[in-house]
């Protein structure tokens, strides 16, 4: 009855397309026999060219096999003829297949035992069903992957015979994809066209335990394509060796298949995303239910159970680990109870329906493991790929761990790189927006090279040594995951995961292994930086760890700015044109106990392991390197005329040369430049930077801890007849960021003399000793609060910056108290604004510590006057020339002396900036700039006439030995023809008499005195001295003193105050030889200035006295 309706249907079909279809002369047995197998149907409906754009392909509704239609679904206008095809497609069949939806196959595993006896068995079935589901059921079984494999052969091999026996050319071609969609894995096909694949269906319930979730890509052995393999079940092959004719219809039938399925393969089929991944899950809990009995994974158990070793019945043998190179990582990845225990970050392989990180490092952050998952996901179709790819250049069981831990990180980093650039990257055409995507990617496909080598490659590999787990490799695994974690996430977060349609396996790079030249050890040890040769060097030299060679990122020892891809080139004097070429990664990194950057070159292979640091005895330093701008490269000098050559991109040579540029700069600024000493070198304990500019990025606005801080003293150095004279110019203030900071930062501000120095003393959070310093540098103007280690340290900051440190050859020579201080234009001006409104404490003389003698204060660099107040204080550096140290005492006051000064440079002032008002400021700047460009007479009151002779002392050098007033100050002139006297009489004069060694000198200070306001001249043992009286006034007459006259103010092209200020280390050449007289109002004075003359005086009863 079917046959009739078989044959009738086909000569309606016949007539429907209007050519008979040739029926198949199989015979009804095999005609059941394929309807059991449900064998798919081989009609296709269109010949459409093949996609323009292969990565826009809706597999979302597309079939596993492309040819393999529904044409169940079509409608009969889609059945109709079209006017442009070249055929017309084969009639369905007429027959109505029962059960339709079910697939039925050979297994390859040993019957599952339920009971004995058959049919004559005592025990009913209901009983043994019980008896089976009370019991714990047994672990699953890892169907191998060549008895799948030899399944697909048959049911390929089944369907090609029914639909023709057209036989393309040969191609060998492994499965890009495994998808949650499909029972088993896919075969290799012999032909271009992908061959078509059952449907999948739950499995029978007794069955559950072998569910394709427990079924991983490396359980399943590789089988070359093409190639039958006998099962140990199934001797026989199904597959029919005799070719059979083909109809010219089936021939184009089958070409249209093979160019249709060429296009479609160029797509690889997606894999399991995470919604499919969750519908497979459902579906499998409800097949199988809650099963609490049920054992952990055959891995875990082997991982936990020598028992392992001899599987039990019904559990299928893992295939030897010495089985060829070709199909050795196909055995299960199972390790050794040894292999678990040394290698405890490893996990067992994941099952398709769950996350890849789950079990080897729980995230509480469960949206990271969901992100990682869907990336693996949807990229482990390339795993086989790479494994292919990878063992055509050596087996992966040979390869060391440490080799694939660098690769590992090469491709990790790699992958990250290119997918940060496309991301950055703005597409303005179309075949810009497609270049980028075919780098995106590529940059999938790397970043799954570095999951599948630690995931997949690494625990194989170590299965099958005997030594343990090398921690670092354990470590740079635990890095790439946290990382791949971290990417995928950040991935997922921003919508750039790989998309649902697999990643396309045709343009990406799949290879694993970077090919490098191969080299002596004498030339590896060059590439590893060391300066000798490999005999005396190689004991000594070890490569460098992997994580810092390759860096993913910071450490707690190490931060990392960055690294790009570099083409390395070795080459030799004289040899120019045969370079050795190394493909390297360099990365810029710096570890947190040094200042300088460090470049690291490294290749994937392990042969380059360069660094380029500041210390000659490990290696090449930067004074090695040339940068070669216009070949965008750096040249390394190299011993034995070696030179290695790192040809960068431009942009990646502008950063590289930026980076070290800006580093080096950063750091010089903490060294003394040129006419610069070092006065101080700390680490901060915390720096703070206010600009007042806001938008300035000097320096970071939060507090910076471990800031190195540097306090340099600008000098000026000058020759002049004396020597070689040096003056103090100001200081400059360096801020550089610690090692332990990772952006580096640094801040350098000149405090001049001409500005102010305005501080405060503040407290820390931890009650820190704080100096907050204000800045006034060009264009830029802030604060900065510096936060030091102790007491001491501050002050010592401080009197450093202030100009009233003592250092320990300085000594302070007079410390007196003042009531006033003052600077004034001349000795005649009122005081410049600002000074008498502070509250004055003290005045200072510090010099150089002479030990016995006396020290110099003429050419003194060392010597300072430091005047104290309440809000501040001021040092006045008294670096003068022979002649340019001038003072004056007052005539009326007693406590009062004046000193003149030059224009000069170095005079400083500071201010508390919390108690001054904010115009006092600009009023000490005024008077800064003033002193800058003119002379100026600094007026000191002293609370009595002893500190002022104490200050005197210090400062000139000079020791006061009489302080009075004469009455009458006379000077006996003879005219020039004849014999007559011409005396000049000066009233309410201010004398002093001052002795430094054995040289006494008389000061002579007027006021109102017409013919002069000061003059000095000296005393000598053999000048005459004489007691006189004038009515009630007593003195001392000096019989033909040698003394010069007093000057005018404004004589010749001196100053105004030249004249009133006398100059103690170098005073006047006598031109007068005349008699002088000295009156005083009491005796007393007169006794006082007779005691300190040099002579014995006439006439007068201290003469005895002066005798003895």
């Amino acid at each position: 009855m079917d046959a009739d309706a078989n044959s009738k249907r086909g000569r309606f079909m016949g007539k429907l397309f209007g050519r008979d279809r040739k029926l198949s002369s199989n015979a009804p047995g095999n005609e059941d026999l394929n309807t059991f197998l449900r064998g798919p149907s081989d009609t296709l409906s269109t010949a459409h060219a093949a996609p323009q754009m292969l990565a826009k392909l809706d597999t979302s509704n597309a079939k596993r096999y492309p040819n393999a239609l529904d044409v169940d679904a079509q409608t009969p206008a889609q059945l109709a003829p079209q006017s442009n095809m070249a055929m017309r497609p084969r009639a369905r069949s007429p027959r109505v297949r029962d059960k339709k939806g079910l697939v039925v196959r050979f297994v390859d595993t040993f019957p599952d035992v339920i009971g004995n006896g058959g049919d004559e068995c005592n025990v009913p079935t209901i009983e043994i069903g019980k008896r089976k589901r009370a019991q714990s059921a047994p672990p699953p079984i890892h169907v191998t992957k060549a008895a799948q494999l030899q399944e697909r052969e048959r049911e390929r091999a089944h369907s090609d015979a029914q639909q023709d026996d057209f036989v393309p050319a040969p191609i060998r071609r492994q499965p890009t994809s495994f998808s949650v969609s499909d029972a088993s894995p896919p075969a290799p096909s012999p032909s271009p066209s992908p061959s078509p694949s059952p449907e999948l269906v739950p499995p029978p319930p007794h069955n559950a335990h072998r569910d394709i979730h427990d079924i991983s890509v490396a359980d399943i052995p590789a089988v070359p394509a093409g190639t039958p393999k006998a099962s140990r079940f199934l001797d026989q092959s199904v597959v029919s060796t005799d070719e059979k004719r083909k109809s010219f219809i089936e021939i184009n039938q089958a070409k249209q298949r093979q160019a249709e399925g060429m296009a479609f393969a160029q797509a690889v089929r997606r894999s399991a995303s995470a919604s499919s991944e969750h519908e497979w899950e459902e579906t499998r809990q409800k097949l199988l239910g809650p099963m609490p009995g049920t054992p952990t994974d055959a891995r875990a158990s082997a991982a936990s159970s020598v028992a392992a070793e001899s599987p039990p019945e019904g559990q299928p043998r893992r295939p030897p680990v010495d089985q060829s190179p070709a199909s050795v990582y196909s055995h299960n990845s199972t390790s050794s109870p040894a292999f678990s225990q040394r290698w405890p970050s490893m996990r067992e392989r994941p099952k398709l329906n769950e996350s890849p990180t789950k079990k080897s490092m729980p995230v509480p952050d469960t949206l990271i493991d969901d992100a990682l998952s869907i990336f693996t996901a949807r990229t482990r179709h390339l795993f086989e790929l790479f494994r292919l790819h990878a063992e055509t250049v050596k087996p992966i069981l040979s390869c060391l761990p440490d080799d694939l831990a660098r690769a590992a990180l090469w491709w990790f980093l790699k992958g990250r790189m290119a997918l940060e650039q496309s991301i950055r990257e703005q597409p303005q055409t179309p075949q810009q927006k497609a270049q980028i995507e075919a780098s995106r990617q590529q940059a999938y496909a790397d970043l799954a090279k570095a999951y599948w080598l630690f995931e997949e490659v690494l625990p194989e590999t170590m299965g099958s040594m005997s030594s343990p787990v090398d921690p670092e490799v354990q470590d740079v695994g635990q890095a790439i995951m946290s990382q791949l974690r971290k990417l995928s996430s950040s991935m997922k977060r921003n919508g750039f995961l790989p998309p649902e349609d697999a990643v396309l396996p045709q343009s990406i790079d799949k290879s694993i292994w970077v090919e490098y030249p191969t080299v002596s050890q004498d030339i590896t040890m060059l590439l590893w930086g060391s300066r000798g040769g490999a005999l005396a060097q190689q004991r000594s030299v070890t490569g460098m760890p992997l994580l810092t060679a390759l860096p993913l990122g910071d450490t707690a020892e190490m931060f990392c700015f960055g690294r790009y891809f570099v083409d390395v080139f070795l080459m030799e004097q004289g040899a120019e044109g045969q370079p050795l070429h190394f493909p390297c990664f360099i990365s810029i990194t710096r570890f947190t106990k040094q200042s300088t950057l460090d470049f690291c070159l490294a290749s994937q292979n392990g042969s380059v392991q360069f660094r380029i640091q500041n210390n000659k005895t490990v290696g090449p330093t930067w004074e090695d390197v040339k940068w070669r701008a216009e070949k965008g490269a750096l040249e390394i000098k190299l011993p034995r005329g070696f030179v290695l050559v790192v040809k960068c991109r431009p942009h990646d040579f502008k950063v590289l040369w930026g980076m070290q540029d800006f580093s080096a700069k950063a750091l010089a600024t903490l060294q003394p430049r040129k006419d610069e000493e070092v006065v101080f070198r700390s680490a901060l304990r915390s720096f703070q930077y206010f600009d007042a500019n806001a938008q300035s990025t000097a320096f970071p606005r939060e507090p910076i801890r471990d800031c190195n801080v540097g306090l340099f003293e600008r000098i000026s150095k000058e020759s002049s007849p004396t020597g070689q004279r040096v003056h103090h110019r100001g200081f400059r203030l360096a801020v550089v960021t610690g090692p332990t900071t990772k952006m580096l930062s640094a801040v350098n501000h000149n405090y001049l003399p001409q500005v102010p120095v305005q501080f405060g003393f503040l407290r820390g959070e931890q009650s820190e000793p704080a100096l907050l310093l204000r800045f006034e540098d060009g264009n830029s103007n802030g604060r900065m609060v510096m936060a030091f280690n102790d007491e001491p340290e501050r002050l010592r900051f401080h009197s450093l910056l202030i100009g009233t440190a003592v250092e320990q050859d300085e000594k302070v020579f007079s410390e007196v108290p003042i009531t006033s201080y003052s600077i004034a234009q001349n000795a005649h001006f009122e005081p410049i604004k600002g000074f008498s409104q502070f509250p004055w404490s003290r005045v200072r003389i510090i010099n150089e510590d002479g030990e016995d003698e006396i020290p110099e204060t003429v050419l003194a660099e060392k010597l300072k006057i430091v005047v104290d107040f309440k809000c501040g204080t001021i040092s006045d550096r008294v670096n003068v020339a022979p002649g340019e140290l001038k003072i004056r005492l007052s005539v009326k006051d007693k406590t009062s002396l004046s000193i003149w000064r030059q224009p000069q440079q170095d005079l400083t002032i500071a201010l508390s900036e919390s108690q001054v008002s904010k115009q006092t400021p600009d009023d000490m700047r005024k008077a800064l700039q003033f002193v800058n460009r003119e002379p100026s007479v600094r007026r000191f009151t002293f609370t009595s006439q002893r500190n002022l002779h104490e200050f005197e002392e210090a400062l000139t050098g000079f020791k006061v030995l009489f302080d009075g007033s004469a009455a009458i100050f006379a000077i006996s002139r003879r005219r020039m023809v004849v014999p007559i006297y011409k005396k000049w009489e000066a009233t309410g004069s201010r004398l002093q008499v001052v002795q430094s060694e054995n040289i006494i000198q008389v000061l002579v200070f007027f006021e109102n005195f017409h013919h002069g306001e000061s003059m000095s001249f000296p005393l000598k043992p053999t000048d005459v001295f004489e007691s006189v009286t004038r009515n009630k006034l007593v003195g001392v007459k000096i019989d033909d003193a040698k003394f010069p006259l007093p000057r005018m103010p404004g004589d010749g092209n001196e100053s105004p105050d030249d004249g009133a200020f006398v100059c103690l280390d170098l005073p006047e050449i006598p031109g007068e030889h005349d008699d002088i007289t000295i009156l005083f109002e009491s005796e007393e004075e007169r006794d006082d200035l007779i005691r300190c003359l040099p002579a014995p005086v006439k006439g007068s009863r201290m003469s005895k006295s002066f005798g003895k």
